[in-house]
């Protein structure tokens, strides 16, 4: 994960879908798994169109609805941690419904997404800062953070080795 043009990185700024696509096809190398639909939002010309092809067909994301990407899109946390559990095709071992009572705002997880954060918490993908029990999945992602699933992300494939914190969500 680079910084920008002026020497800084921002980590507290925001994060597109379209450069967690960006940044997961340089984090992920992998054999493709599935087919990606023609998003209707992606113009051939879109400087992240090969990154959304190539995360989408080895399955980190996924679309919307009616073959839409929304690259401009602000990623949540949740749809991070979604996305990594599906393209590093991890499953919950232990009941979803008792790893997730590991977060003290766990109602706020959408149902679609229970499976895969369950998957993500018990493989030790979550960090939060500074409270561990706050998973806050509805807030948009900032590049700290993404930054940090996504070591942890490297770590679980193997790829890094760990690096110890009392942040990282032990459930």
């Amino acid at each position: 994960m680079r910084g920008f043009q002026d020497g800084t990185f921002k980590p507290g700024s925001s994060i597109t879908r379209a450069e967690f696509a960006a940044l997961l096809q340089k984090a992920f190398k992998q054999e493709p798994k599935q087919k990606v639909p023609n998003f209707k939002d992606v113009s051939a010309n879109f400087w992240a169109l090969p990154a959304i092809e190539e995360t989408a067909k080895i399955g980190f994301l996924r679309g919307y609805p009616g073959n839409v990407f929304q690259p401009k899109q602000k990623i949540s946390r949740v749809q991070v941690l979604v996305a990594l559990a599906s393209g590093l095709g991890l499953t919950p071992t232990a009941s979803s419904k008792e790893v997730l009572q590991t977060y003290q705002d766990a109602e706020q997880i959408p149902n679609y997404a229970k499976q895969q954060v369950s998957a993500a918490t018990k493989a030790g993908l979550v960090v939060n800062y500074p409270n561990p029990k706050l998973l806050n999945p509805k807030r948009n992602a900032t590049r700290a953070e993404v930054a940090a699933f996504v070591y942890q992300a490297l770590v679980e494939a193997g790829n890094v080795e760990p690096i110890p914190s009392k942040y990282v969500v032990q459930p």
